[in-house]
């Protein structure tokens, strides 16, 4: 299969020998057209040394090595099972406030409460919650980093805005709640969407309240590494949490979302 997103191409083959020949192809270029590839941005899961003299670097590796992903495009494929992944390295180089803007005139607390259902978009897509691409621990995967990424962002945006003012914890952990609801509808909307606008009809195969119960663990987990400042909102967070249905009923599908060896490129990025 052969694909390209503007100037991006992936090739996927279950023959390494036309994989080998499609890559060797484009080492030697278009002459044509000046059109030559940039080593760079490439990447395989294969030896390619005696194709390019050299190895490339653009595929990841889990915390234990046990899985590989290819880098293409935002997207993390596991090279064993297809499954898609979202590939958060972008935000590995800089602090994540440096990615935000935060708005200090009139009224801050809604603001906020806009801003964290912005931070949910980006990675909202259809690919992500599949259950025909992703297993159901894949898709409770990606929600928890979504969430994982989200809750990072809000405790840099409340960090900046608390050099003019402080938010009532429990209004704080309000609008997170909401947020979590919200991104449970959001995620059937681009679904739906997807199977009106398209041929492909994406299978969704979720509860609300996994959605809501992944969330707040996450928020938990990011918000206890800067506790000093999140107490009072912490101790609201784990009761709803504590106290959520879902508690009593941990599948080994959550299980496996909030594993934090599933997610340890998440915790390297500096918030």
């Amino acid at each position: 299969m052969l694909m390209r997103y503007i100037d991006d191409i992936l090739f996927i083959s279950t023959s390494k020998k036309q994989a080998a020949s499609f890559l060797s192809r484009l080492q030697r270029g278009f002459r044509g057209y000046n059109c030559y590839m940039n080593e760079k941005k490439f990447g395989a899961n294969f030896d390619v040394e005696q194709i390019l003299g050299s190895q490339l670097n653009r595929v990841y590796a889990s915390e234990n090595g046990a899985t590989s992903f290819l880098r293409w495009s935002g997207l993390l494929i596991n090279c064993s099972t297809m499954e898609i992944q979202a590939d958060y390295s972008k935000y590995l180089c800089n602090h994540l406030s440096s990615t935000l803007t935060v708005c200090w005139q009139g009224k801050p607390g809604i603001h906020l409460k806009e801003k964290l259902h912005l931070f949910l978009r980006p990675k909202c897509h259809p690919i992500f919650f599949d259950s025909n691409i992703n297993s159901a621990a894949v898709v409770r995967l990606n929600i928890y980093q979504i969430f994982l990424l989200c809750a990072m962002k809000f405790h840099c945006y409340i960090r900046d805005l608390s050099f003019i003012c402080k938010l009532p914890k429990r209004y704080c952990s309000n609008i997170i709640q909401r947020s979590l609801r919200y991104m449970h509808l959001l995620i059937k909307k681009r679904m739906h969407s997807m199977s009106l606008n398209s041929d492909i009809q994406p299978m969704l195969e979720l509860e609300k309240e996994e959605v809501e119960w992944l969330g707040f663990h996450a928020y938990i987990q990011v918000l206890k590494r800067k506790e000093s400042r999140h107490k009072e909102l912490l101790a609201v967070l784990r009761l709803r949490l504590l106290s959520h249905r879902m508690s009593g009923r941990v599948s080994p599908e959550l299980k496996y979302a909030i594993n934090k060896k599933n997610s340890s490129l998440l915790w390297d990025i500096k918030y």
